[in-house]
């Protein structure tokens, strides 16, 4: 599956400028809350970029707290590098995450992709009324040599797979 999306971006990439997202490890904010409850969204940047995938995702009645966990963002050729990228976009959504729990709100977390860590991973800390895992993955740092967006990047860190899975 995550071949098939691999391929896809090669030829979308070939064809057409790219609109580039910077990343930032703090929250894009959206929505107001209608009930006292916040998602915690987990994402990749194409729900940022094509309406197609986002049609549904963000909704007006809901308060929004989105965070771009993107591969091609977030791993680098150092995995030290790569860790404390995941680490800091991780500490930040906990903050959050309490902030929101001190002010009394209902908390719920949404996972797509590599953000499923991030969402399995909150859910598991904080009381949660609800939990969305999309396309879920396992053994983060041995799938980065499937995928032609990391394969390049893990490899360059001259490290075994097993020893890259266990930062």
């Amino acid at each position: 599956m995550f071949g098939l999306f691999d391929e896809l971006y090669k030829v979308k990439k070939s064809f057409s400028k790219e609109t580039h997202i910077p990343y930032s490890s703090k929250p894009l904010v959206l929505g107001e809350s209608q009930d006292n409850t916040v998602w915690f969204y987990f994402i990749n940047s194409a729900q940022l970029k094509y309406k197609i995938l986002s049609k549904n995702l963000f909704l007006n009645d809901r308060l929004i707290y989105s965070y771009l966990a993107d591969i091609s963002m977030l791993f680098k050729e150092n995995p030290n590098e790569t860790k404390k990228l995941l680490d800091d976009l991780y500490m930040n959504s906990c903050k959050d995450i309490e902030s929101k729990i001190k002010e009394g709100f209902k908390i719920n977390f949404l996972g797509i992709s590599l953000g499923n860590i991030f969402a399995i991973r909150a859910a598991s800390i904080y009381p949660c009324e609800k939990l969305i895992s999309i396309s879920g993955g396992s053994r983060l740092g041995r799938s980065s040599w499937d995928g032609i967006l990391t394969r390049d990047l893990a490899m360059k860190s001259r490290l075994s797979q097993e020893k890259y899975e266990s930062i």
